[in-house]
């Protein structure tokens, strides 16, 4: 009993001064690197970092962010960091538990990458941030993380605005559990690519990945060649392990796909395309066509995809399968693919609810009561 009295006061201890350092703000003399990394480097765990306003140039290297942190502007678009150079990232987050960026205007002037996030054990939020003219992609995100991109503005960024990376064998090692938030979220956001060259994505993904892209604008002018895309298993390690595509408004000057999708299972529904597309919705698989020995089924080849009420101009939408190799006999309706909803399937709830501020003093509390409980119930 002694026991486990004083393992349930340490973990109270350990969660009220996570509650207390939560509550600590950190200010960056301005928004060089060096002052934003230092005021990183002197904040406590779960802190808040605030740059302040104005427009900073950003020279390298990249801010390496190795501790369970936020980082935040001082209000809607008035804190704006430029890159001055081809730096390959603003910001390199390694952190284990929590991660939030919030309230920032990052600018690659035609440079480099934005945020990169490597983690097996994250919950991270971006959220009210402006992503704009970087040259390679403004977010990747890589291994078993959870969280949601929300509520943010990409503009003219080339290749890839969001790049979502898996765990590769490991994700392909759990089962798919659709609708729960075992994925990254991305909703609520606006991307636009009216004048870049080079567009191609605005979300990409690869290597057991998990996303949900849902609620989300885009408006690509005649550039991106395919906005929304899943990789299968050819060039980049395991293919994309899940999607859930549904409520997006996609609109085209001239694209040949809005959505490409090569690998994995999920559900795409209720989103509209506009414009002008050669096909809406394109289902391949690489191997298939590149590999004359690949058989049925090819590895991390699309499977239980279920694709219903996608509309283009106002006309449901049917999938699209090149007739090249052996893609059509490896991909077929109502085996591989089904043009249903899916049975049983339930959303997970809008907005993403897990993203909590750090700040919260409810969801700290709500934490602590939950482990404590947790505590009991296993020492019982």
């Amino acid at each position: 009993m002694k026991k486990h009295v004083m393992a349930t006061v340490a973990i109270t201890t350990f969660l009220l001064n996570a509650l207390n350092s939560s509550a600590v703000t950190i200010n960056a003399k301005s928004g060089s690197r060096e002052d934003i990394q230092s005021a990183i480097d002197n904040a406590p765990e779960n802190a808040t970092v605030v740059i302040p306003e104005g427009n900073f140039d950003f020279k390298g290297p990249k801010i390496e962010v190795k501790k369970n942190i936020t980082i935040s502007g001082s209000g809607e678009k008035k804190t704006v960091l430029k890159q001055t150079s081809a730096l390959d990232w603003f910001f390199r987050v390694v952190s284990d538990s929590y991660f939030r960026l919030t309230n920032l205007v990052l600018d690659g002037r035609r440079n480099g990458n934005g945020i990169k996030i490597a983690s097996d054990s994250l919950e991270m939020r971006i959220d009210n941030s402006t992503f704009k003219n970087f040259k390679k992609r403004a977010i990747e995100t890589n291994g078993n993380i959870k969280g949601v991109i929300d509520n943010n503005q990409f503009q003219e960024n080339s290749v890839t605005d969001i790049v979502i990376y898996g765990d590769n064998d490991g994700a392909w090692k759990r089962p798919v559990k659709l609708g729960s938030d075992d994925a990254v979220y991305v909703e609520k956001n606006q991307f636009e690519h009216k004048n870049v060259k080079g567009a191609i994505h605005s979300i990409s993904s690869n290597r057991g990945s998990n996303y949900v892209f849902r609620y989300n604008t885009i408006d690509d002018g005649n550039l991106n060649t395919n906005p929304i895309d899943a990789h299968g298993n050819f060039f980049y390690g395991r293919g994309s392990r899940k999607y859930e595509i549904y409520g997006n408004k996609i609109k085209s000057g001239g694209s040949y796909q809005g959505m490409y999708i090569r690998g994995g299972t999920g559900v795409i529904y209720d989103n509209e395309f506009s414009g002008k597309f050669d096909y809406p919705i394109v289902l391949e698989n690489y191997r298939s066509f590149r590999d004359a020995s690949t058989k049925y089924p090819a590895p991390d080849q699309i499977n239980d995809l279920h694709i219903w009420d996608n509309k283009y101009e106002g006309k449901e939408v049917e999938p699209f399968m090149r007739d090249r190799g052996m893609v059509r006999q490896h991909i077929k309706k109502d085996r591989d693919y089904f043009m249903k909803k899916k049975a049983g399937y339930k959303t997970y709830p809008f907005p993403y609810e897990e993203a909590e501020d750090p700040e919260d003093e409810i969801g700290l509390m709500g934490s602590l009561f939950k482990m404590f409980s947790m505590f009991k119930k296993k020492n019982a």
